[in-house]
């Protein structure tokens, strides 16, 4: 709830002010703030929104790792399980953490692996929503099968997405 106010807060505070500002920067995303709460107000917002946002992503890739890691190997893979019933599956959430704040202690070049991630991650999507797709349209029981118009509708959102992804990682290598 904290990090969607002050998101929403400074996405309408932003250009109020100065509406020619360049938001290049998170330091100039930060200072949209400032001319309605103050300097050291500004500042504290947002650094417990971007704070908030990165703690739920934290845990939400975390988790999402171990949760596959424990399906694949076919072990109990739940929170509502204690550590004695999961003991793989909270390993690897500890040690998704563990391994998130060595990235961040040892100084790795966060942007770099970022963008190296997102590009992988791209090349990656057409494979994983093809799978979904194919399994959408030939193992559904029969009552969830999906119908024609169903079929042409996510054929065009995948084209759609697969599309404007290659084209924006092809448009940032050429530049």
């Amino acid at each position: 709830i904290i990090m969607a106010v002050v998101l929403i807060l400074t996405a309408a505070t932003i250009g109020q002010a100065n509406p020619d500002t360049p938001l290049s920067s998170v330091q100039q995303i930060a200072q949209a703030l400032v001319p309605f709460v103050g300097s050291f107000a500004g500042k504290v917002f947002f650094a417990v929104g971007v704070t908030s946002a990165a703690l739920i992503a934290a845990i939400v890739v975390s988790l999402a790792m171990s949760w596959a890691f424990g399906e694949v190997l076919g072990v109990s893979c739940s929170l509502n399980c204690s550590w004695k019933q999961a003991p793989v599956f909270y390993s690897f959430y500890n040690g998704g953490i563990v391994i998130a704040a060595l990235f961040v202690l040892l100084g790795l070049p966060l942007i770099t692996l970022t963008i190296g991630v997102e590009v992988m991650n791209m090349f990656l999507l057409p494979i994983v929503l093809g799978f979904l797709l194919a399994l959408g349209w030939k193992t559904l029981p029969e009552k969830y099968k999906l119908e024609n118009w169903e079929k042409k509708v996510l054929l065009f959102i995948y084209i759609l997405v697969c599309s404007l992804g290659i084209y924006t990682v092809v448009a940032q290598f050429m530049n």
